[in-house]
């Protein structure tokens, strides 16, 4: 029996990478820590969770399949949690295997940073030279409360407990966070934002991203850009990687 590795012992420890084949794998409650990867295939069954999924392995952890489900706490994780100590193998990565697929975080769930490390990357390599940062997936937290991502990074100098890519966040009124970012041996890392909205008549998504510079353009009017529920700021230069950065 493993005691798990954070705040609280896990009801299943697996030490290894776990795939559901379309089984009707349910989490009520509970608590499963993984040290590796995590597949849902769900055809006629689904994954259903209304408890705590954590990774925690020394090496970096994908995952993989379907979790953009948005009804009956199916195919979509409930409080996430990230628990990496070391920046050697301290990312989550995202692939979902269809370009502009979505793995979301439940109406009533959380995005919690428990370690000093972790990032998140919305694709399933880095955005290493010449530093694209075309995210192809995206982190979609449906809980429109404002502290539903706890202990991510707040100091733009961070260099780790982000997503490096895309986030989408259901937002109502108040103020969210977005703790966005791009890679950070090349690039800036986290660059992060937050947003205040006064009133909406209803919650809607708001997706917050970092996009890169074009090829061979020195510099940027740092122009921020809202049009149709999608925020983004472009930054940076090839020639000059840390230059028009913001906090």
């Amino acid at each position: 029996m493993n005691t798990g590795s954070a705040s609280a012992t896990p009801t299943l420890f697996v030490n290894g990478n776990l795939v559901n084949q379309n089984g009707a794998f349910t989490n009520s409650g509970s608590f499963l820590e993984l040290k590796g990867n995590i597949a849902n295939n769900p055809t006629t069954y689904n994954y259903i969770s209304t408890g705590i999924e954590r990774f925690s392995g020394s090496s970096n952890q994908t995952i993989y399949g379907t979790w953009n489900g948005t009804a009956s706490n199916r195919n979509q994780f409930y409080n996430l949690k990230i628990y990496k100590t070391v920046i050697s193998g301290e990312n989550i990565i995202l692939d979902n295997g269809v370009t502009g697929n979505t793995v979301n975080i439940n109406a009533t769930g959380t995005l919690n940073f428990e370690g000093t490390n972790g990032i998140i990357r919305t694709q399933s390599t880095s955005s290493t030279s010449p530093f694209t940062g075309n995210y192809a997936n995206t982190l979609n937290i449906l809980n429109t409360s404002t502290s539903a991502i706890i202990n991510a990074s707040t100091n733009p100098t961070n260099l780790t407990r982000y997503i490096e890519g895309k986030l989408q966040r259901q937002v109502n009124s108040g103020t969210y966070y977005f703790p966005v970012g791009v890679e950070k041996t090349g690039l800036d890392g986290m660059e992060a934002f937050s947003i205040t909205i006064n009133s909406l008549s209803a919650s809607t998504g708001l997706l917050g991203y970092i996009q890169n510079v074009p090829a061979g353009r020195l510099s940027i009017a740092n122009d921020l850009i809202a049009n149709g529920g999608v925020l983004f700021y472009d930054i940076g230069s090839f020639s000059n990687p840390t230059q028009n950065n913001f906090s």
